[in-house]
């Protein structure tokens, strides 16, 4: 079990709202702490809420 699991991410919203249709399709799923990144992308997350 990860140590992030349950802890609220969202994609940065300067991605979230970026024309880059590739790293708008990163994800976060809280119910395991697993983040899912395209190969050869960046993504930055922030807790959601802050």
């Amino acid at each position: 079990m990860s140590a992030l699991t349950g802890t609220p991410y969202t994609l940065h919203p300067v991605q979230a709202t970026g024309s880059d249709d590739t790293v708008k399709s990163a994800s976060y799923t809280a119910a395991s702490g697993t983040f899912t990144v395209p190969a050869r992308t960046v993504a930055v997350f922030t807790r959601a809420g802050n």
